[in-house]
């Protein structure tokens, strides 16, 4: 085995490597360093220290099995490798079973990285602990099957990129702030894009006016190219904003928010899919779209709390809409993003819309476009309104209201 050390206090370039089996050490004190290590061949290993800030590294891995990292990946900065404020890493690893563990501390640190090849790790981690810690940015982009995507930030006005193309691969995100403040994180913001089949997408931001934006996506001219993709969205917080995007079939999506103030939107394109939002708080907004054609779709609404309002709009068949709202003065009937009418809103045949409202003062409000259409609005409680509007033939309006 061949080893490199190299210490530098200004500048160091160390460069290429081939063969296999090779260890690269880079440890570099002061600021504005900047260290290149290209390896090409098999379980080669590149250990990298930059301290104080503004350091770049630059790193080229061709070949399988090779490592950017301290040791193996654990769940702690002892054994990632490391820069500190204000640094940069470019990483591209092309091969399989290539393994990158990053830890950047403290702020405005960078970390690009490609991974093109199967069974790939990168898993990123930017936080400080104590002090004021904002503007971290992550991006990873993996190509190939069986990848995993790790990012996890602490802090502020952090942004997170993740994009992976293929098939089975794994990404998750936590973005947070409670090390920093007792609300957790503020403004940050996530943007993931998934391409395939058998995807898991898992994103939780901690903290107020967070946005998450989520797209699953078909590559190539076919729509079924996009299914059996479970995706998870969680955000804990006030201001929060929810964006998913689901193109293809038989796709799982789920969406958590709990806190005031929330919005979410929702697009699914395909058939098959299920999507399950639940929100908990008051003065909530979302809004949800079944698009071009979309058959046979499961979505369950659950609201807890007062002054909420939610809306969707149905283009298809065979759907089934479930709307559950607990609390007062809530409404299904808030123009939404996607329709110009009010409440639940369905053009197609056989779809089915239930509504079930537990409070006072409650509105629940159905348009029905087609045939063989069921509205159902059932509220308990005083002052509420239900109405439902059908066209067509073969359609069936149920209201209940109870005291």
């Amino acid at each position: 085995m061949k080893k490199l050390l190299i210490a530098g206090l200004f500048l160091l370039l160390a460069s290429s490597i081939v063969a296999q089996n090779n260890e690269a050490i880079t440890d570099q004190s002061g600021n504005n360093n900047n260290a290149t290590i290209t390896q090409t061949g098999n379980e080669n290993v590149s250990k990298l220290i930059q301290e104080v800030k503004s350091n770049t590294a630059n790193v080229i891995q061709n070949g399988a099995e090779n490592k950017l990292q301290n040791s193996d990946i654990v769940t702690s900065d002892i054994g990632f490798a490391k820069q500190r404020a204000t640094s940069l890493l470019n990483l591209n690893q092309q091969g399989n079973e290539n393994v990158l563990g990053l830890y950047q501390n403290n702020q405005k640190n960078i970390a690009d990285v490609y991974q093109d090849g199967v069974l790939n790790d990168a898993d990123v981690w930017q936080q400080a602990f104590g002090g004021v810690v904002s503007g971290n940015e992550t991006d990873i982009d993996q190509v190939g099957n069986n990848n995993n995507a790790e990012a996890f930030q602490k802090g502020d006005l952090n942004y997170s990129k993740l994009m992976q193309e293929g098939n089975d691969n794994k990404t998750y995100l936590v973005q947070d702030g409670i090390n920093v403040g007792p609300a957790g994180g503020l403004s940050n913001t996530s943007a993931l894009l998934v391409t395939g089949n058998d995807n898991t997408v898992d994103v939780n931001q901690y903290g107020n006016s967070n946005i998450g934006n989520i797209t699953v996506d078909y590559y190539g001219d076919a729509a079924t190219i996009a299914e059996f993709n479970d995706v998870k969205i969680d955000q804990d917080g006030n201001g929060n904003q929810g964006y998913l995007t689901v193109k293809g079939a038989s796709n799982v999506i789920d969406l958590k928010q709990d806190g005031i103030g929330n919005r979410e939107w929702v697009q699914n394109f395909g058939s098959y899919n299920e999507v399950y939002i639940s929100k908990t708080g008051d003065g909530n907004r979302g809004s949800w779209l079944l698009n071009a054609n979309a058959t046979n779709n499961d979505i369950d609404v659950t609201v807890s709390g007062n002054w909420n309002y939610a809306t969707g709009h149905i283009r298809g068949e065979g759907n089934d809409v479930d709307v559950s709202q607990s609390g007062n003065t809530n409404m299904v009937t808030a123009s939404g993003q996607y329709n110009g009418k009010d409440g639940v809103v369905i053009d197609g045949d056989y779809n089915t819309a239930d509504i079930m409202q537990l409070g006072d003062t409650n509105t629940g409000v159905i348009f029905q476009t087609g045939d063989n259409n069921t509205g159902s609005i059932s509220s308990t409680g005083v002052g509420h309104t239900g109405t439902i509007t059908q066209t067509g033939g073969m359609n069936e309006a149920v209201i209940t209201q109870n005291n």
